[in-house]
């Protein structure tokens, strides 16, 4: 373990998806970097992205939150910053306990479980979705029968990428989710042992990517989302865009989410809200305390609107002059951006993947991740995590950007695999 004593030290908690980078971020700032990962059960999906060159230390939490707080205190921690949704509560717990800027911690479990997210936006006086939160089936589908209105949503109480969410048409559809989310382990890998059922809003969801300094908030980006419906009923990520700051034309939806921020305790760094706009005004479906997710390279962002959240998060805490001075005006879109979440419309062992070239010569196509290869089986996309990959496109035409994802539609309907014969 390297000496860290006489060094500023940022410990993240989970530097997973996203927050991958924030250590090789942190130390081109000269600062070192030790990571604590709060649950050996992730993934393999998730802990494939973790990166244990970038750190000094990994300190792997097993129960004992006193060892990891005891470790932590031989390094000079500066701050503590949760690197994906796994890491929230975790990061919460190890700021307060050493003292360090951080947001309120008396409701930090509201940011993560999506019952009490709701039920703390509601008692501000919000607007908040209608729901049952319950480990008992009956209850839940006596709630549903006296709603009276399909679809219903089931989902998990924690849970990150739609996975688990179900859209229920009927009283069968939800006995039916109700038993596959329940006991289920996640692939944030805790076991589901209660039930979320929501009603189903409608509209155009869009993500609202903030960076709160000493309780006041400011959007960093601003995305839409379009989701396809499995023929299971599970909504699947199509694609996320970047859309113009809202507060030129959408001053409902800023004021909306800042009022969101607040019933949470946002005080002091990143947020992920995901939003729908309907025709009655703006509506909280889940905020994450946290970068957004996707594995979304931050250089690309700044490429496209001249800065983004993740070194705006490191700013807020470590340099508050350059932060202010980079959020006091909204940012404007210099080149169009889209992540296009891949799909696979059925099950199969690979034989090859003759869609990736043809991807990779799109004159949009700034990074393709598409890691299935000949001999892989891969299943069909019902969530974020049975995504066969993703594909970044950047543009300075939307239109070019457009057709390019027009394009990988089709490859994903027929042409991006070939699948092995069956026998």
């Amino acid at each position: 373990m390297e000496d860290s004593k006489n060094s500023q030290v940022v410990v993240v908690v989970d530097a997973l998806s996203t927050g991958q980078y924030f250590a090789p971020h942190l130390k081109k700032r000269g600062y070192k970097c030790v990571h604590v990962l709060s649950s050996p059960n992730a993934s393999k999906l998730l802990l494939d992205t973790f990166h244990p060159h970038d750190f000094i230390e990994n300190i792997i939490y097993r129960g004992d939150i006193k060892s990891v707080v005891n470790s932590l205190k031989t390094h000079n921690v500066i701050l503590v910053i949760p690197g994906s949704e796994l890491g929230v509560e975790m990061a919460d717990n190890l700021s307060r306990q050493l003292g360090l800027p951080r947001n309120d911690t008396t409701i930090s479990l509201a940011r993560r479980n999506k019952y009490m997210m709701q039920e703390n936006v509601r008692a501000r006086g919000l607007r908040a979705i209608k729901e049952k939160f319950s480990t008992n089936l009956n209850e839940i589908l006596s709630w549903a029968k006296a709603q009276n209105v399909f679809p219903v949503v089931l989902k998990p109480v924690e849970d990150a990428g739609t996975e688990g969410v179900h859209f229920c048409n009927s009283l069968e559809e939800i006995e039916k989710a109700y038993n596959s989310i329940m006991h289920h382990i996640n692939t944030l890998g805790f076991e589901n042992k209660a039930v979320l059922a929501q009603e189903r809003i409608k509209g155009t969801e869009c993500i609202v990517n903030t960076v709160s300094f000493q309780g006041k908030h400011y959007i960093t980006d601003h995305w839409q989302y379009r989701k396809i419906i499995s023929e299971d009923s599970s909504p699947i990520y199509d694609y996320g865009r970047l859309i113009p700051h809202p507060s030129e034309n959408n001053h409902e939806l800023v004021k909306y989410d800042s009022d969101v921020l607040d019933a949470l305790g946002f005080q002091n760094g990143p947020a992920h809200a995901e939003i729908m706009l309907t025709d009655t005004g703006p509506v909280l479906i889940e905020v994450g305390a946290r970068v957004m997710g996707a594995s979304m390279p931050p250089e690309i962002v700044s490429e496209c609107i001249g800065h983004n959240q993740l070194d705006l998060t490191i700013d807020c805490f470590l340099n508050h002059k350059h932060f202010l001075k980079q959020v006091e005006r909204p940012y404007k879109i210099v080149k169009h951006c889209m992540m296009k979440i891949l799909i696979s419309y059925k099950a199969g062992q690979i034989e090859s993947v003759p869609g990736k070239e043809i991807i990779e010569k799109l004159s949009s196509a700034k990074v393709v991740r598409i890691p299935v290869k000949s001999g892989d089986s891969i299943a069909r996309t019902v969530d974020l995590f049975t995504s066969p990959g993703e594909v970044l496109l950047v543009n300075s035409d939307p239109a070019i950007l457009e057709a390019d994802y027009k394009r990988i539609c089709e490859l994903e309907n027929e042409g991006l695999f070939q699948y092995k014969s069956e026998v």
